[in-house]
């Protein structure tokens, strides 16, 4: 199958030519690390001797420092942070962000996500919703001019409704809805 595909797909200038024909760049290796307290100096080699090395060095660090966030110190520090920015918006600018959202707005942000991206948590990939989009566009001319058509979902008032009514009511405690974000 992989070779048929292979002979298929490979030299027609696609995304996977490109991966074939990307060179690997190797990557950054650490031959060996030396070991704490130890004189003279004593070398790990083992990948699992130089993780725990690692880890080691990297958990001290983290005890060294003490975090308090909830502290006094941490409130000043945020509140300070926070004074010296100076957000501001236009009477335009609040116009819109109160603006339910309209459904140009969704196909056009469908239509910028590149293609070839990493799907969301939902594992859909956003070449699925481009052609969804387009599909019921199609579909519609077609029933517009009396040719013989498909009925297909219009997706982008579909994901419209779900974001207006997000806007409006939030998000549903039971749901995982923005789990990602």
């Amino acid at each position: 199958k992989m070779e048929a595909r292979h002979h298929f797909v490979a030299e027609t200038n696609t995304k996977y030519d490109y991966i074939l024909h990307n060179e690997k760049k190797p990557r950054d290796t650490i031959p060996r690390l030396r070991k704490p307290g130890s004189e003279p100096p004593q070398y790990a080699t083992s990948t699992n001797e130089m993780v725990e090395i690692a880890t080691k060095h990297h958990e001290d660090l983290q005890g060294e420092y003490v975090h308090e966030p909830g502290s006094a110190a941490a409130e000043t520090a945020k509140r300070r942070a926070l004074n010296s920015l100076k957000p501001r918006l236009g009477a335009r600018e609040r116009t819109r962000l109160g603006r339910r959202i309209r459904g140009k707005d969704v196909e056009r942000a469908v239509n910028d996500i590149a293609n070839g991206k990493a799907s969301g948590l939902d594992g859909i990939p956003i070449e699925v919703w481009k052609m969804l989009a387009k599909e019921y566009k199609t579909e519609t001319s077609k029933s517009d001019e009396g040719k013989p058509f498909k009925s297909t979902a219009n997706i982008i008032a579909i994901i419209t409704t779900v974001l207006n009514d997000v806007v409006r009511h939030g998000v549903a405690t039971d749901t995982d809805f923005a789990e990602g974000w």
